[in-house]
């Protein structure tokens, strides 16, 4: 995972090139050298996305060459890429295989970096900080972390990051003081941990973001949104944003963004009633939930389209008239879908459908 001369678009056309010279003809093992550069590359340029695409391919064409060396290179990087935008289940799962295969044949001290960067960060996002601690210090004691220049500005962000979850500012700050920039979309990433804790790093073109927005970005987002109608005298409109954001970090459990919301905001969560019932799993000994599958009360019949309106709607804690305004239909006609909601889903009451639907991906 080196590649560190060369500007990226000019490593990315001599990537295209040579994958194009190897379509035709070529051994497995030599275009899953060529495709891993090239995923590499996006995942430097902050293109993720395509780095994660591509550096699947790489992962696919390297076992077809029969060698296990660069397959587990391929998988470590592809589990860090996932990690950064924020597929955390899926960099958990590549991350734990690639460390099974390493354990079969390579010696510690050779393991990919990557691999414990991409524990790291989930761990962070999850907010199981002795976990993250341990994942650091195996990632810090590998030569690799402190050569390839990538994996030196992961693994100092997320240091940083991990001094900061901890409630330690200033040993955060000391940090941030003495940093090594790196020339890719991490910079807006470190200006961000800067600003959490007072600092301003990023100049006015200093802030390099990330092409693709990652799901704790989008959370972070929604939060803000909430932030804001609070601070407008909005309290319903802050409530909505909140309960958005906590619907769709549930998924990948990602809690470190409410980890750093201000105390009103989470005083709210914990003392509303309605977001309170959305938000249980965000305690991070909460790690799991019911599956569905092992519940007796199935599912046996389909929601309209309407009633799965309705239920988008009941998950952003809208009152029964706000869905009825917004859906241009009588309060009754609202009362109608919620009760066959209920029924269909098996469960008493709006929250437990919401809970239900999200567990079924039914919103």
């Amino acid at each position: 995972m080196h590649h560190r001369s060369g500007s990226i678009d000019q490593t990315l056309l001599a990537a295209r090139a040579a994958r194009e010279e190897l379509a035709a003809h070529g051994n497995a093992v030599l275009k899953a050298l060529v495709v891993s550069a090239e995923g590499t590359t996006y995942l430097r340029g902050g293109d993720l996305d395509l780095a994660c695409a591509v550096l699947a391919d790489a992962v696919r064409t390297a076992a077809a060459g029969d060698r296990e060396d660069l397959r587990l290179r391929c998988l470590a990087t592809l589990a860090l890429a996932e990690a950064c935008r924020g597929h955390l289940s899926r960099a958990q799962a590549l991350a734990d295989t690639a460390e099974r295969l390493a354990a079969e044949s390579v010696a510690a001290a050779e393991r990919p970096a990557a691999t414990h960067l991409a524990h790291l960060w989930v761990a962070l996002e999850r907010q199981d900080l002795a976990r993250a601690q341990h994942s650091l210090d195996r990632a810090r004691r590998l030569p690799e972390t402190q050569d390839d220049s990538l994996l030196s500005a992961v693994s100092w962000l997320l240091r940083v990051r991990l001094l900061r979850d901890r409630g330690d500012r200033v040993g955060a700050r000391c940090a941030l003081r003495n940093p090594e920039p790196p020339d890719s979309w991490l910079r807006g990433s470190i200006a961000a941990e800067a600003a959490g804790v007072g600092l301003d790093l990023a100049g006015p073109n200093d802030v390099i973001r990330h092409r693709t927005t990652t799901a704790s970005q989008r959370v972070q987002e929604l939060l803000d949104h909430a932030q804001a109608e609070w601070l407008a005298g909005n309290v319903r409109g802050g409530r909505s944003w909140v309960a958005k954001a906590l619907l769709l970090a549930r998924g990948e459990r990602i809690r470190r963004p409410f980890r750093h919301t201000p105390e009103r905001l989470q005083a709210v969560i914990r003392n509303d009633a309605g977001l309170r019932s959305l938000a249980g799993w965000l305690r991070p000994g909460q790690t799991t939930d019911p599956d569905p599958a092992d519940d007796p009360a199935a599912v046996f019949e389909e929601l309209s389209e309407r009633e799965l309106d309705v239920l988008r709607l009941l998950a952003t804690l809208r009152t029964t008239y706000e869905i009825s305004a917004e859906l241009f239909i009588s309060v009754n006609t609202v009362k109608t879908h919620v009760r066959n909601i209920l029924r269909k889903l098996s469960v008493s009451s709006r929250n437990d459908a919401v809970r239900r639907a999200w567990d079924l991906d039914l919103i």
